[in-house]
């Protein structure tokens, strides 16, 4: 997902990922790699997030959040990628559920200049 280069307001990026039936052992942690040809300039992402059952209505669910997270572009970083790790601890992953996951890029803080390429995914360490 790419992001433009300067927000009049918080973007959200609406993402869900299936969970195996039996969860991996370690800690569940969003994992975003952000591209950008920047540098010297910082990313702020917010996740909000539930786990949710196949018979809820995922529309209903309270996503707790997880807080501001920055991403830091450093003075010879621009069009590299960066990586962060956040620990999922708001709400409990459950094995076979969905996670819910608003991702937040808060304008408050946010100094990239340059539009900003996102992938994210969830690992376990």
């Amino acid at each position: 997902m790419q992001v433009l280069a300067s927000l009049d307001a918080d973007a959200i990026w609406r993402l869900r990922f299936q969970l195996p039936a039996t969860l991996p052992a370690g800690t569940c942690k969003l994992r975003l790699i952000g591209l950008c040809n920047d540098d010297s300039h910082v990313a702020k992402v917010n996740p909000k997030w539930a786990s949710v059952a196949m018979a809820e209505d995922p529309s209903s669910a309270t996503l707790q959040a997880e807080g501001t997270t920055t991403v830091t572009w450093g003075a010879s970083d621009h069009d590299k990628y960066v990586e962060s790790k956040i620990t999922l601890d708001a709400d409990t992953p459950v094995g076979g559920e969905i996670i819910a996951m608003d991702l937040t890029f808060e304008t408050s803080g946010w100094t990239l200049d340059q539009i900003s390429t996102w992938m994210a995914s969830l690992i376990w360490e």
